[in-house]
């Protein structure tokens, strides 16, 4: 991005539109790659050189971390929030997640949700709220934003579109 640098909000908008294009391979490795850089200087660093390091002073940047935010909420959870509802499309990478994810307690409008990510892939393959299978088709699944109180939102991820 500049200076030959890997900037992790920059990271962030690659694996979203990764995400958004269905693109599970890259979107994999863009995570995976931010996630390593972060594990390995215990920090998510402003910008991170070439072999890995940062200077010091350039430790604890709250933009990178929400690069990475930004990878789980809109790229693994698939989470678009509109006008007037959540909408869900996730991308699952099974290397890298492969069993159930849970994001607790997300303050959306005036409700808190719980959402489950199961299975693996970039194909929803069901659509729970409360519990309750809700139909969709080509339309992304979704949820109101005028919805209050606690809400379980459950999808059920695959591989393949045809299964």
């Amino acid at each position: 991005y500049h200076n030959g640098r890997l900037w992790p909000f920059v990271q962030g908008y690659y694996a979203m539109a990764a995400a958004r294009h269905g693109r599970i391979d890259v979107f994999a490795h863009a995570l995976q790659a931010l996630k390593d850089l972060a594990e390995k200087g215990g920090t998510f660093a402003e910008f991170y050189e070439v072999d890995g390091t940062f200077p010091a002073e350039r430790s604890r940047q709250l933009w990178s971390d929400t690069g990475y935010i930004a990878m789980i909420h809109r790229g693994l959870f698939g989470m678009s929030f509109e006008i007037d509802r959540l909408s869900f499309a996730p991308l699952k990478p099974k290397a890298l997640f492969p069993s159930t994810v849970t994001l607790k307690n997300l303050r959306y409008q005036n409700m808190v949700l719980d959402i489950s990510v199961k299975g693996q892939g970039g194909y929803i393959r069901s659509f729970e709220l409360d519990g309750k299978t809700k139909r969709f088709s080509a339309e992304k699944p979704f949820i109101y934003s005028k919805l209050t109180g606690r809400h379980d939102v459950v999808i059920v991820m695959d591989d393949d579109s045809k299964t």
